[in-house]
């Protein structure tokens, strides 16, 4: 009971959104609600990062267009990286650090739901463990929190333990979990 109430006080301390906000190199959008693609979208029209990556095939910038209010435009800065697939936060989480690393930008925005940073937060950490990258967050409200509320949040808090296991793997044999063959 000892670990669940710290893990949800951390929770609590994350789920802030934009607290922590400062210009970065990159932008990343863990995907999910179309609201996070607005948000990181909007987050870069305003000058945040030059760079945006949403973490699964990057849409082209005519695709994520409709995502701006009708006022903004796409800076002609702004490039748009791919993230090649992912099935999971934490291969998001991987596939992001992997980006940051070989691209040696210095700062990320993680941009997702609200109640779905602090295990993006935490796995991205994971992944960047030792690099020096600063990361900033901004959570994003959307209509599955309002509604489900805690429950959401104990669901995360949940699925942060598979990530951990997610992360240990790896860390340990260099394969994803998910590549590991079935048991019969």
């Amino acid at each position: 009971i000892i670990i669940s109430s710290i893990q949800a006080v951390v929770f609590y301390y994350l789920k802030k959104d934009g607290t922590n906000l400062a210009k970065a190199d990159l932008i990343v959008i863990f995907p999910g609600a179309s609201e996070r693609i607005a948000a990181g979208l909007n987050l870069a029209v305003r000058g945040y990062a030059n760079n945006l990556m949403v973490a699964c095939p990057t849409p082209s910038a005519a695709r994520i267009k409709p995502y701006l209010e009708p006022a903004q435009d796409i800076p002609d800065v702004l490039r748009f990286i791919n993230a090649g697939p992912s099935r999971d936060t934490f291969e998001d989480a991987l596939i992001t650090a992997w980006r940051i690393k070989e691209d040696g930008f210095t700062s990320v925005i993680i941009v997702t739901s609200s109640y779905h940073l602090p295990r993006s937060y935490l796995l991205l950490r994971l992944a960047l463990l030792g690099t020096g990258v600063g990361i900033y967050t901004y959570g994003v409200p959307d209509d599955l929190e309002r509604t489900h509320g805690i429950r959401l949040t104990a669901w995360e808090m949940g699925k942060t333990w598979y990530g951990l296991l997610e992360w240990g793997y790896h860390r340990i044999t260099g394969k994803l979990l998910f590549d590991v063959p079935a048991v019969k």
